[in-house]
Order: C-alpha cells, then sequence, then structure tokens
C-alpha cells in the first residue's frame, strides 16, 4: 500500500509541477510580448522627432508625461497580492492539518502523510507569517493607501 501511496503522490506531484511550469512559461511569453509591442510603439514614437528640442517640448506636456509614465512598469495591487499570500497560507495550512490528521488514521501511509502534511502546515504558516509582515512593513512605509477605498474592490479577488 505504501508503494501504491508513493507512487501516486509522485504522479500527482509531477503533474503540478509541468502545469506550473507549463503556466509560468506561457506567463514569460506574454509579458515578454506586451513588453516588446510597447517598447517597439515607443520607439516608433520617438523616431517621429527631428530634434532634440521637439522631443523635450512633448516629454513637457502633458501627453509626454503620460508617456513617460507608461514606460515604468505599473505596480500590481498591494493588497491583491498580500491576500493571495493570505490565501494560500490558509489552504495550505489546512491541507497540512488534514495530513497530519490521516496519517493517525490510515496506518499505511503513516509515514507518507506526515511527512506532506508536515512540509504543507509549514508551508502555509510561513506563507501567513511573510504576507503578516510585508503588510506591517507596507503600511510602516506608506506603500499601502488608507481607507475602505484604497482596497479597489477587492471583494472578487
Amino acid at each position: 500500500m505504501n508503494e501504491e501511496f508513493a507512487g501516486m503522490i509522485g504522479g500527482v506531484s509531477a503533474m503540478v509541477a509541468i502545469a506550473w511550469v507549463v503556466r509560468a512559461a506561457l506567463d514569460h511569453q506574454r509579458a515578454k510580448r506586451i513588453i516588446g509591442a510597447q517598447a517597439e510603439l515607443q520607439h516608433k514614437l520617438l523616431e517621429k522627432f527631428g530634434s532634440s528640442k521637439e522631443l523635450m517640448e512633448f516629454l513637457g506636456s502633458g501627453a509626454g508625461q503620460r508617456f513617460l509614465l507608461s514606460t515604468a512598469p505599473a505596480p500590481g495591487n498591494p493588497y491583491a497580492r498580500i491576500l493571495g499570500s493570505i490565501r494560500s497560507g490558509i489552504l495550505l495550512t489546512l491541507l497540512g492539518g488534514a495530513m497530519l490528521f490521516l496519517s493517525d488514521r490510515i496506518a499505511e501511509a503513516a509515514e507518507g502523510f506526515s511527512m506532506l502534511g508536515a512540509i504543507a502546515l509549514v508551508l502555509g504558516i510561513g506563507f501567513l507569517l511573510s504576507s503578516a509582515v510585508v503588510y506591517l512593513l507596507s503600511r510602516s512605509w506608506g506603500l499601502l493607501p488608507r481607507g475602505p477605498e484604497a482596497a479597489g474592490g477587492l471583494g472578487n479577488v
């Protein structure tokens, strides 16, 4: 039974790892295409200026300021990132607790459940602690806007 359980866990782990790698590669390719298109558009726009004086006038205008701001990477919503870490932490903590609970109930697979449960539990607690630290540091550094409207409609996250 232990060999069957180990094979099942190994197969599921391999599928999850492959899916994660494929998703990361697709996300990277998409981001690369978007950045390339933005860079090409900005390059073509800058080529339109005949002199540095024209360029400086453009950059001093409102449209030029928006152009400069568009070249900087847009920051993500800090609340959404913190909530994502909290969600992951809760799920991993509950998964770890369930596996540790099952390790006492299923004698044939106790060792596997204990090991995986401990890893998931520690990872979950780590996610929760890191999200708390990030929240406190971000708030103390003034990186998080204050008030309920600052969350920007996170009811759907």
